[in-house]
């Protein structure tokens, strides 16, 4: 259920613009792939023969995720070329202050993470350092937010 209350949320939008068939064309493959991405993160967490790596979190979801990400961004790549918000090359102006943050943000989240009461956890901590940025990174800001 918690995967079907985003694309609900996104439905009126296709009722709004249904009169405009362009707009109609941009929502579709957006309401589309973010579903298949949201099911493809839970299928893990729902069936277990599905769940390869059996840590504490959820890193096949998470690696299909990044899978799937990768996939939709190589077959979209052309369409996606105007609005290409992902980017590998840093340009060396922003790089300093692109280090820089991210160092804040790391350091920011190591430190509340051992200011909680509960005990160390490595494997948490090293999911919640990579995955979600590796795999929201390519959906949400390299695919979805091109789409729109």
């Amino acid at each position: 259920m918690e995967s079907v209350v985003p694309v609900l949320l996104l439905l009126p939008l296709i009722l709004i613009f249904i009169k405009d068939r362009d707009h109609v064309k941009i929502i579709s493959p957006f309401i589309l792939i973010f579903t298949c991405y949201q099911i493809i993160l839970k299928i893990p967490l729902e069936y277990n023969e599905f769940d390869i790596i059996n840590g504490k979190q959820n890193w096949t979801g998470k690696l299909l995720g990044i899978f799937f990400g990768l996939l939709t961004y190589s077959l979209l790549y052309r369409r996606l070329e105007p609005f290409n918000f992902l980017r590998f090359k840093q340009e060396p102006k922003t790089l300093l202050k692109t280090v820089l943050a991210s160092s804040i943000m790391i350091c920011t989240g190591f430190f509340s993470y051992f200011d909680s009461p509960r005990n160390f956890d490595i494997e948490i901590l090293v999911f919640q350092l990579t995955m979600p940025g590796f795999d929201e990174e390519i959906m949400f800001r390299g695919i979805l937010l091109a789409l729109l």
